[in-house]
C-alpha cells in the first residue's frame, strides 16, 4: 500500500518567512521582492499567497550564490562517530 503525501502548493504571506527560516522584516526586505505575489481577490483583506515552486527555485539560487562548502579538513557534521 502506497501512501500519498501532497505538498501544499501555496503559502500565505504569514507562513513564507518561516519557510525561509527568517523574520518577517528580513523576508520583506531581502526575499519578498523576488517572489510573485498571488492575490486571491480584489479586497486587501483577501490575502496574498506565494507559490512553493517559485520559493524552492529562489532558495536554490540563494544557496548557489551564498552557500559555502566546508573548509578542507573540517567535519561537515557535528555528530561524533565511534569506532566499533
Amino acid at each position: 500500500m502506497a501512501i500519498l503525501i501532497i505538498q501544499q502548493r501555496f503559502y500565505s504571506q504569514k507562513e513564507v518567512p518561516k519557510f525561509f527560516g527568517k523574520s518577517r522584516g528580513f523576508f520583506d526586505k531581502h526575499i519578498r521582492p523576488y517572489l510573485t505575489e498571488i492575490r486571491w481577490g480584489d479586497a486587501a483583506q483577501s490575502g496574498i499567497s506565494y507559490d512553493v515552486l517559485e520559493m524552492n527555485a529562489l532558495a536554490d539560487k540563494i544557496v548557489e550564490r551564498n552557500g559555502r562548502p566546508a573548509k578542507k579538513g573540517e567535519k561537515i557534521w557535528d555528530v561524533k562517530i565511534e569506532n566499533r
